[in-house]
């Protein structure tokens, strides 16, 4: 469905170049009309990624789950990659839209007829556009009111452009959590929402002293040996989890689905960790108040069915390649399921911590 930022003529059909050039002119306009343009230049997963600002109130918004990774801006630092970012509030209207209604599809993503350089989503509701061109390694970012940027968007940015940028280096963007021994041994936890993937990780680093490497989502490289890199240190958490593990809530973003979020990597700084070894994945499970904490081997296929689906689903213009990058780690590394009792997550770290120690 075509929203604000678009008119509706389709006059730039197969002319990606040309459309993708309107819309960096768009970006430089907003720039003008901002007065207030800002580089941050941030390094991931081994990729120097340049995010340039129209204005300095986008920044401010967008950069904070990304604090761990920012890095100087210098004048002859070539980076690896350049996302432009602006927003609707400045006045700046957007080149008309190449696309019709039929080309957007679930998951946010565009069937681009525009060129096989070019990949789009486009987020209905906060209006959000992402488009990266692979031959020039460059990408814009636009949100309606940027004044108005979701709780989701906070925690964890750019992560349409960060899966397909990092995928052109060997990485893939993943939902997972990760935590990590004072070794870099590290775990990728992982399962659908509500399984309590962010309350047994989030438990790890609270109550166990063990790393962290992102809630929500994290980066592994496709071939082995393989490495857990963050991304977002940050953290969603329920009202019920904040409670059981005593976290205060004064630097917490509010967020919907009755969810605060948290920005671990200013909080926890201590035990953030950039990159860690990765040795295994565990699915946690909820068992009844009164059942102990337990651990049970899951096959190969069983692992790669619970990494993929769920991050498939979040990641547009997804599908077998990165599937068969999924199984191939899933069948070089264990897995286990965790069973964890209902409001104890704590009981879950001995378990964790016991992997890794016999991890090598």
């Amino acid at each position: 469905m075509l929203s604000a930022g678009f008119s509706r003529q389709s006059q730039y059909s197969n002319q990606g170049d040309r459309f993708f050039q309107d819309l960096l002119e768009s970006w430089h306009e907003a720039c003008r009309r901002d007065r207030g343009s800002v580089d941050i230049d941030i390094r991931l997963c081994d990729q120097h990624l340049r995010l340039r600002f129209s204005s300095s109130r986008l920044q401010s918004f967008l950069t904070r789950a990304l604090r761990h990774c920012i890095i100087p801006t210098t004048s002859r630092a070539e980076a690896d990659f350049v996302i432009h970012i602006f927003d609707g509030t400045s006045g700046v209207s957007l080149p008309h839209s190449p696309w019709l209604r039929a080309d957007f599809q679930r998951r946010g993503e565009v069937n681009s007829r525009l060129s096989d350089e070019i990949v789009a989503s486009y987020l209905t509701g906060p209006d959000i556009l992402n488009i990266y061109n692979r031959r020039l390694k460059k990408a814009v970012y636009w949100i309606r009111n940027g004044k108005q940027i979701p709780f989701y968007e906070r925690a964890a940015p750019f992560r349409h452009l960060m899966h397909w940028l990092l995928r052109e280096n060997g990485w893939l963007l993943v939902h997972g959590a990760g935590v990590g021994d004072r070794d870099n041994r590290g775990l990728l936890v992982i399962g659908k929402a509500g399984t309590g993937k962010s309350t047994v990780a989030t438990a790890a680093v609270v109550d166990g002293g063990m790393k962290f490497c992102g809630d929500d989502y994290c980066a592994i490289n496709t071939s082995p040996p393989f490495r857990l890199n963050s991304v977002y240190l940050t953290a969603k958490l329920t009202e019920k989890t904040i409670e059981m593990l005593s976290l205060s809530q004064v630097d917490a973003v509010s967020g919907g689905e009755g969810k605060q979020v948290f920005f671990m990597g200013e909080t926890m700084a201590k035990q953030a960790a950039e990159s860690l070894a990765l040795k295994g994945f565990v699915l946690p499970g909820l068992c009844p108040a009164n059942n102990p904490s337990g651990l049970r081997r899951m096959d190969s296929g069983e692992v790669a069915r619970h990494l993929a689906v769920s991050s498939l689903y979040q990641m547009p213009h997804a599908g077998a390649r990165e599937f068969a990058c999924l199984a191939k780690a899933a069948r070089s590394l264990p897995g286990w399921l965790l069973t964890v009792p209902i409001g104890s997550p704590s009981s879950a770290i001995p378990l964790l911590k016991g992997i890794l120690s016999h991890a090598d």
